[in-house]
């Protein structure tokens, strides 16, 4: 694993990007001596070294609680993983941590596994697929990231948590090349691009919140930060303005979902039919209620399953209730899915 340490020689740059109202973007570039690779024993790295850039771009924007950052790593080395470490100095034995349709917790210390009960060592790193949380109850450190599942929390005085960037191996399981596990994971087959001997660029953002995770809501600005507006020009032929002699609004919203710890997992037309299905879930342990406001006003709402067909009944919960003017309440209970189905014909 590696931090950002000056034991890895070269030097270290500090640049301002951006010094304006709106961003304050700074850019740390540090210019990593490491080793090439394992030794021919195959239980050591080697003492030559290869030259490895790496570049940090830390921006923090005007209204978000967020500090985003920018990692690009050009990778010359091999046979070695590649960590960025935040310390969090939140005590606490459990981390949570984003699955599909799910939070999902960790002890913090790992319990070692018997000899007699399992052959292998118990795992200290586990996935995540947007964010990780610590948190004591009273404040807590949220890293979002994009597309890197792995995290471990370190049992040290900080209690820092440990984000994998990247991997670079020559075989498939652990054969007898730095083992770190009691047996071999694999056939042992030779994987040389899974080295990744190139340039790699990571997102990842840092979130202090109040609270717990659930408490703070943190998912929001993890889908905020993973999933960015996107912009689409219309009205344009051939890079011509066409007068279209439209009589919508110069500002509308197609809809809108609120509701402590709702999630909106998907909005997409029926498979078999007109009407258009929503699909929500709660992953906090509490009891909620959504409030979708549609751009009309629905003939009818009901809950369906992940089929789209079948009619659930979601324990004690109420059917969704439709309101004036396209608004629709439905509850949604803890730790589950609903889908809905709207038809407006």
């Amino acid at each position: 694993g590696g931090s950002f340490n000056p034991a890895h020689g070269g030097h270290l740059h500090i640049s301002r990007l951006a010094d304006g109202p709106t961003v304050q973007r700074t850019r740390i570039g540090y210019d990593w001596l490491l080793p090439d690779g394992l030794d021919a024993s195959g239980q050591r790295r080697s003492e030559t070294r290869s030259l490895c850039p790496l570049s940090l771009t830390v921006s923090l924007t005007q209204g978000t609680p967020r500090l985003d950052l920018q990692v690009t790593f050009d990778n010359h080395a091999r046979d070695h993983r590649l960590r960025i470490i935040f310390p969090s100095d939140i005590t606490t034995q459990i981390s949570h941590a984003s699955a599909q349709f799910d939070v999902v917790s960790h002890p913090v210390k790992i319990v070692p596994v018997p000899d007699e009960a399992w052959v292998e060592d118990a795992p200290t790193t586990f996935p995540q697929q947007d964010w990780v949380d610590l948190s004591d109850g009273e404040r807590g450190l949220c890293i979002i990231v994009q597309g890197l599942p792995e995290y471990e929390v370190l049992v040290t005085e900080r209690h820092e948590i440990a984000i994998t960037l990247l991997r670079a191996v020559g075989f498939l399981g652990a054969g007898f090349d730095m083992r770190t596990a009691a047996v071999g994971a694999g056939p042992h087959i030779a994987t040389p691009e899974a080295q990744i001997q190139r340039k790699i660029t990571y997102s990842l953002s840092v979130l202090p919140h109040n609270g717990t995770w659930d408490q703070a809501e943190v998912w929001r600005q993890a889908l905020a930060f993973n999933n960015p507006p996107r912009s689409y020009s219309t009205g344009m032929e051939k890079k011509q303005s066409v007068l279209t002699h439209s009589t919508h609004p110069a500002r509308r919203s197609f809809m809108s979902v609120t509701g402590r710890n709702v999630i909106l997992s998907s909005v997409k037309k029926a498979e078999a039919e007109e009407a258009l299905i929503l699909r929500l879930y709660n992953p906090s342990d509490e009891m909620t209620e959504a409030a979708i406001q549609l751009p009309f006003i629905p003939v009818a709402v009901q809950l369906v399953g992940l089929d789209e067909t079948s009619s659930r009944i979601l324990g004690d919960s109420a059917s969704p209730l439709k309101e004036g003017s396209g608004l629709v309440r439905v509850t949604v209970p803890p730790r589950k899915v609903i889908t809905l189905k709207v038809d407006r014909k």
